[in-house]
C-alpha cells in the first residue's frame, strides 16, 4: 500500500497528527466496515472512469478511499471536513 500526498495531507488536515504508516492503513482496513467496492468500468464512449473503493474505520471515526488497484490509499473523509474545494 502506497500512501499519496494528498492523502498524507489530508489526514493532517482532517486528523490531526501524521498519517499512518502504510502497514496501520493495510491494518485499518483489515478490521474496517467495507462500504464500497472499487472498480474500473469503460463508458459508453470508451472513456475509462475508476471507482475507489470506501472502508468505516469506525476506531478512527474515519472513512479511506483506496485505489485498490493500484494499492494507493487517496484521501481521508473525517466529520471535520467544513466544505470548499479540497
Amino acid at each position: 500500500m502506497k500512501l499519496t500526498k494528498h492523502f498524507q495531507q489530508r489526514w493532517e488536515e482532517r486528523v490531526g497528527g501524521a498519517a499512518p504508516s502504510a502497514k496501520e492503513i493495510e491494518q485499518m482496513i483489515e478490521g474496517s466496515v467495507w462500504l464500497q467496492k472499487g472498480q474500473e468500468y469503460f463508458t459508453a464512449r470508451g472513456w475509462r472512469r475508476k471507482v475507489l473503493a470506501l472502508y468505516w474505520v469506525p476506531a478512527q471515526g474515519v472513512v479511506l478511499k483506496i485505489d485498490k488497484k493500484e494499492k494507493r490509499a487517496i484521501t481521508v473523509i473525517t466529520a471535520n471536513i467544513t466544505g470548499g474545494a479540497g
